[in-house]
């Protein structure tokens, strides 16, 4: 019988990819808060990551299947949550498009259940992260975004 297991993360974990974007960021217990004005350049978006702990490839030695991630975050009416990517270190296992605005946001998102799955701890591996792009709109409040966390449903493949 395959055995599943989910891996939290905590908000306060989330790494700001571009920081001189940011106008305001603080760190609460609960996690990570930060407010990004627009900017009508090309690529003035940001990039927030999250990393995912689990057990190590050594406690299963070969691939496991990555069943879902989960996001739990919120957006004010000036900020987009954009786009979703699941990595491995260097290897993308998902990309998924969003769109998210003026909401709370705390949803799971299912793998694929046939081939091609995606598949943690290849050769390659160097560790599980989410990572969120934002959009910063304009209007007034300035966009807002607060990271309560993430987390990872694995399910070990036997050998």
């Amino acid at each position: 019988m395959p055995q599943r297991r989910t891996f939290w993360s905590s908000g306060v974990s989330t790494q700001i990819e571009f920081p001189d974007r940011v106008s305001f960021q603080r760190y609460f217990g609960w996690g990570l808060e930060v407010e990004q004005p627009a900017d009508s350049r090309a690529n003035q978006n940001n990039w927030f990551h999250i990393p995912l702990p689990c057990e190590s490839r050594d406690w299963y030695p070969g691939a496991q299947v990555v069943n879902s991630f989960i996001l739990r975050m919120h957006v004010n009416e000036n900020a987009r949550v954009a786009e979703l990517h699941l990595r491995d270190g260097l290897q993308r296992l998902a990309a998924l498009p969003v769109n998210f605005v003026d909401q709370e946001i705390s949803r799971e998102f299912p793998g694929p259940t046939s081939s091609p799955q995606w598949l943690a701890f290849g050769a390659d591996s160097a560790g599980l992260t989410l990572c969120i792009r934002v959009e910063f709109l304009t209007g007034s409040p300035r966009g807002h975004a607060k990271f309560f966390g993430a987390a990872v449903r694995l399910e070990h493949i036997d050998d």
